[in-house]
C-alpha cells in the first residue's frame, strides 16, 4: 500500500496521495464514465463522461443537430441517469422545448401534437406510458422570455445557476447558444466580439469550476469556402466564437453527412449520420464518434449495431440550414 503522506504547504500534495487518487479514478473507470455521461457510448468513450468544473463548448453549422444532440444529452443524464440538469435555451419557449421532448420520447409526430393531424386513443395511451419517465426526471427548462434583449440574457442566466445548484443540486447545464447572448451580432466589429465572446465564455468556466458542475454552450460555426465536404476545423470558430480553446476543456464539431443506400442503384439516402468530432480534450485523447439522427422523432440516436460510418463515403454534404 502507497504511504499517504501530505505536506502541510497550501496547495502542495504529496505524490503518494496523488498516485493513490489516480488509482481509484482509474478503477472507478473500469466500470464506465468518470463523469456524466451523454448517453452516447461512442462519445463518452471518447469523452469520459463531463465532469465538474468542466466547460464544453458544441459548435455546428446550421442544420448539423447541435440543438438536438444538446437536448437529447440533457434529457439522457436527467432520464437515464438522475443527474440533475438545466437546459437554457435562449431561443426557443419552454413550450417549444417540451414539445421537442414530447415526440422524442413518444414519436408522436409534431403534427398531431399541433393538432394538423386528429390523434387518435391509441396515441394519447401511448403519449401517457412513454413520458412517465420524463415527467419524474431532475429536468429543468429554463423560462427567460426569448424576446429578451440579448444582452439581458445571459444576466438572467447568471441569476438563477446558483439558486439551481444550491437548492435542486444541478450538476449540469446547457446553454444554447453563444451568439444569443451578444446582440447586434452581426454589426460587430471583429475585435468587440472576440471581447465580448471572451468575456462569457470566461464567466461559464468560472460558473462551472465555482459550483462543481459540468457546464455545455452550443455555439455556431462560420462556413469557409472549400471544395467537396467542408468538414469542420477550429479554425471555423473564428468567425462565431473566437478564443473558444482558451476557455474550454472539450470542443465536439459536429458534421452531418448522408450515407448511400448500398442495396438500390439510386441516390436514395440509407442513413443521415452525425459525426461529433473531439477535437480539444484537456483530460485525455481526441477523435469522432459516430451518431445518427432520427428524423422522426427529431432527435439524435445511437447508430443500430454494426451500422458504422467507418469506410464508408458520404453522398452529400448536408449541412444547410434546417429544422433541429
Amino acid at each position: 500500500m502507497i504511504s499517504n503522506k501530505t505536506d502541510n504547504m497550501n496547495r502542495l500534495v504529496h505524490v503518494g496521495d496523488a498516485i493513490n487518487l489516480s488509482l481509484e479514478l482509474a478503477e472507478k473507470s473500469q466500470g464506465g464514465t468518470l463523469g456524466i455521461p451523454s448517453g452516447y457510448p461512442s462519445l463518452d468513450r471518447l469523452t469520459r463522461g463531463w465532469s465538474k468544473g468542466e466547460l464544453i463548448v458544441i459548435g455546428g453549422r446550421p442544420g448539423t443537430g447541435t440543438t438536438a444532440l444538446a437536448l437529447g444529452m440533457a434529457r439522457n443524464a436527467a432520464v437515464d441517469f438522475g443527474v440533475p440538469t438545466a437546459f437554457f435555451s435562449l431561443e426557443s419557449t419552454v413550450l417549444e422545448m417540451t414539445d421537442r421532448l414530447i415526440v422524442s420520447e413518444s414519436g408522436i409526430p409534431m403534427e398531431k401534437l399541433h393538432g394538423e393531424r386528429t390523434m387518435q386513443e391509441d396515441d394519447w395511451q401511448r403519449m401517457e406510458a412513454s413520458l412517465k419517465r420524463l415527467s419524474e426526471a431532475p429536468l429543468y427548462l429554463d423560462d427567460t422570455p426569448p424576446n429578451l434583449p440579448p444582452e439581458y440574457r445571459i444576466t438572467e442566466f447568471q441569476s438563477q445557476v446558483e439558486p439551481l445548484a444550491k437548492d435542486r443540486e444541478v450538476k449540469l447545464f446547457v446553454i444554447d447558444n453563444l451568439q444569443a447572448t451578444v446582440p447586434d451580432w452581426t454589426g460587430w466589429e471583429p475585435e468587440c466580439l472576440a471581447r465580448e465572446c471572451r468575456k462569457t465564455l470566461h464567466f461559464l468556466k468560472r460558473t462551472a469550476e465555482s459550483l462543481e458542475a459540468a457546464v455545455i454552450v452550443l455555439s455556431s460555426l462560420g462556413r469557409p469556402i472549400r471544395k467537396g465536404i467542408t468538414w469542420p476545423t477550429l479554425k471555423d470558430f473564428d468567425e462565431y466564437c473566437p478564443n473558444a480553446e482558451d476557455f474550454a476543456d472539450k470542443i465536439i464539431l459536429l458534421h452531418k453527412a448522408s450515407f448511400p443506400d448500398l442495396s438500390k442503384e439510386t441516390d436514395d439516402v440509407a442513413e443521415e449520420l452525425l459525426i461529433a468530432s473531439l477535437v480539444l480534450n484537456r483530460k485525455g485523447r481526441t477523435g469522432a464518434a459516430c451518431l445518427s439522427f432520427d428524423q422522426e422523432r427529431i432527435r439524435v440516436v445511437n447508430p443500430e449495431e454494426g451500422r458504422s460510418a467507418a469506410g464508408r463515403m458520404p453522398i452529400t454534404d448536408t449541412t444547410e440550414p434546417g429544422t433541429f
